[in-house]
């Protein structure tokens, strides 16, 4: 759980919290496609976030569903970002984990905060994987960021 001194920000991911949370307890399909939800970006650092920052959410998918039919199964991430922002009188922006670059995705993980999880070993597992995928990948980013390719 975050610890967050300021009481603005601590109302502010208090409500996110609560949204997704009951979001997801209230609807099956919800509960069944949503495996992990991240709040990150500028609402966990108070001196970057301002009154006009928007609310970075991250949403990992159940795989299949998301394989299946990738805009049905987004739709409940889409419905909490929504709520969460009407909620908070703040923009959303949603990133759908399942088709991050894995740069991005290492991001979300490394700085952002799980306010959700279906399954406990399943997002440590996704977590390590997904380390695992960035630190095999990073020294081909740095050769393609330092132009000697």
């Amino acid at each position: 759980m975050l610890t967050i001194i300021n009481s603005k920000f601590k109302i502010a991911v208090n409500t996110i919290d609560k949204k997704i949370h009951d979001c997801i307890s209230t609807s099956a399909s919800a509960f069944e496609s949503i495996k992990i939800a991240y709040v990150f970006g500028s609402i966990l650092d108070e001196t970057s976030f301002k009154s006009t920052s928007d609310i970075d959410l991250a949403f990992l998918l159940d795989q299949h569903l998301y394989r299946k039919d990738p805009l049905t199964a987004s739709y409940h991430a889409y419905n909490i970002s929504t709520e969460i922002g009407l909620a908070l009188d703040k923009q959303t922006d949603v990133l759908i984990l399942n088709s991050a670059s894995i740069e991005t995705a290492f991001q979300v993980i490394t700085t952002g905060n799980a306010l959700y999880e279906y399954n406990t070993e399943d997002r440590i597992q996704y977590e390590i994987a997904l380390k695992g995928m960035y630190f095999d990948f990073k020294p081909f980013l740095n050769i393609v960021r330092s132009n000697t390719l």
